[in-house]
This record gives structure tokens, sequence and C-alpha cells, in this order.
């Protein structure tokens, strides 16, 4: 068996879907469904590769009763998982969808301590020893400071693994700082980063070929339906697809990492990898809710990608 993946999820939530008859501002939506899983970025790139069969373990921070449920689901589902209980309540995220358009509400989290801090640095060492790589996902909670994430990937370092970012904010720009493996940003995220903004997908490429030319080896940029874009070694590549319904938005990012990174570490060029998380990420995109793509329907959207040297 290979080497594990670690996913660390220091603000995970539990994801609530309602299906609603029809969102409108200020009219009222009456719901027909409910969906409730795990969520968190991190915690979605395991709920990924768990499907793919990859042997992967989810570090998390969780509080309350939602966190008591959300580690509930994730033993459900199989996946490995350590976490640290802090005070307080674990958020839940909300979407509101009629099928055609959604409203995103993500509750803040609970605080975490300088003690509960230190603690996850321990474990991410622990964990990162004969790990593959070590993915760091998602918002910080109330309470971190900025340079955690950088921290944590420079324990991931010394422990022999590949770091991957996957943030936004000032803790994408600490983070960068310390060289990870590889970076899932969007084009927003990436613009901060090279200080101008991004929309031809010309530019997203040569802010790709930036960003990996700082230390980062792998650069991808997601642009939704639209595609993504690699960068890696100073050359870049985009992946476009023929148009897909996309039923939800949830989880179509970490399907692309998640596909991209597995791709690489079992010995894929980076078009290749590209494709294949592309192809993922617009497989989640075509399910309701949270729910994350399988291999089969990868492998069934594959045909509708193209990816190009750019």
């Amino acid at each position: 068996m290979n080497a594990p993946i670690i996913t660390v999820t220091p603000n995970p939530a539990l994801d609530r879907t309602l299906f609603v008859d029809r969102l409108a501002i200020g009219g009222v939506a009456r719901v027909r469904e409910v969906l409730e899983e795990p969520g968190g970025k991190g915690i979605n790139v395991s709920r990924v590769l768990r499907k793919f069969k990859a042997d992967t373990l989810a570090l998390s921070v969780i509080a309350g009763g939602t966190g008591m449920r959300l580690r509930q689901e994730i033993e459900r589902l199989g996946i490995g998982m350590d976490f640290i209980e802090v005070q307080g309540e674990t958020r839940v995220n909300l979407t509101l969808t009629d099928g055609a358009q959604e409203l995103k509400v993500n509750e803040p989290g609970p605080r975490i301590t300088p003690r509960a801090a230190e603690e996850l640095k321990a474990r991410v060492r622990y964990h990162a020893r004969g790990s593959r790589a070590v993915v760091f996902s998602g918002s910080l909670p109330p309470g971190a400071d900025t340079v955690l994430y950088a921290e944590l990937i420079g324990i991931a370092r010394q422990e022999g693994s590949q770091p991957v970012l996957n943030t936004a904010g000032e803790a994408l720009a600490q983070g960068i700082g310390a060289g990870p493996y590889m970076l899932k940003a969007n084009p927003q995220e990436a613009g901060e980063l090279v200080r101008r903004r991004l929309e031809r997908k010309d530019e997203i490429a040569k802010a790709a070929r930036e960003i990996s030319q700082r230390g980062v080896q792998v650069v991808v940029i997601s642009m939704g339906m639209r595609g993504a874009i690699l960068g890696s070694g100073g050359q870049s590549w985009v992946a476009e697809a023929l148009p897909v319904k996309a039923a939800s938005t949830v989880g179509a990012g970490v399907s692309l990492l998640a596909c991209v990174l597995l791709a690489l570490l079992e010995g894929s060029d980076p078009p290749s990898a590209l494709r294949s998380g592309t192809a993922a990420s617009l497989a989640t995109a075509s399910q309701p809710g949270s729910g994350v793509c399988t291999p089969a329907e990868l492998e069934r959207m594959l045909e509708l990608v193209e990816v190009r040297k750019i």
C-alpha cells in the first residue's frame, strides 16, 4: 500500500444543502429536500481520495455537538481521522439552491487557542512522517495566526513530505513564502499573489508560470466551468471542456486538487494530471449538494476535456 496523503482542515464544517422550490432574495423559499455531508476543503479532499482508493487521513479541529456529528459522518465514510477538540461549535456551511442558482452562507467557526494550534503542529509533524503529501486546505479559524499554514508547511517539509496549499488572503500570501510543493488557487487568489487582475486565460497562465518560479513546483488555477490551468517548471497548460450542466459548485475545486495531486504522485506528467483533475472537477460539479466524483464518472468526463500548452 502507498504511503498516505494527509489532509489538514483547521476550520471544518458540516455542509447542509437545502433544495428549495424557488430562490429569490426577499421571497419565501420552501424546502423540498435537505442534504447534510461532512465539509471543509481538506476533508473533502480526503473524501475524493477515498473514492479513488487512496490511503488518506483527515486531521482537523472540531467543537461541540456539530463537531461530533461531523466526526460520525467521516467515520461512516471509512476515512482515517485524527481530531483536536476545542471549545465552541463547529460551523455549518449552508447552501440554498433551486437548481438554477444557489446562495452560500458560511459560518466563521470556533476560535482556536494557542495551545490547540501547538497541538495541531505536533500532530502534523507526527502524521507527515512517512506520508506522500500533506494538504493544508481551507480558511483558518478565528484566533489563528496568519502564519500558521506557513509554519505547518515547514514542518511537513522537515518530515520529508510534499506540502500542498489551498487557502486565501493573508494565509495564502504567508504560506507561499514557505515553498509548498503544490498550490491550488482561483484567478482572484492568484491575482493577489502577482498583484494584478487576471481575466484572460493567457493572463492566468502567465501568473501560474510566475508563481511556479517562486519555489512552488506545481501551480493549479481553477476557472470553474471554463476549465483549469497548470504551471510548472516555467511551462503552463490549459484544460478546456465541453459544456456540462452544473448542479452544484461545492467540492469541484477540491476534486481538481485531489486528482491532480494523486496523478502527479503516481507518476503522470503535468498535462495528463491536469486533464484528470479537470474531468474530476466537472464530474463533481454535475452532482447535487456536496457529492464528489467517482473513478467511473471521471473516466466518463475525460472525453470532454482537452489540454493544450499555453
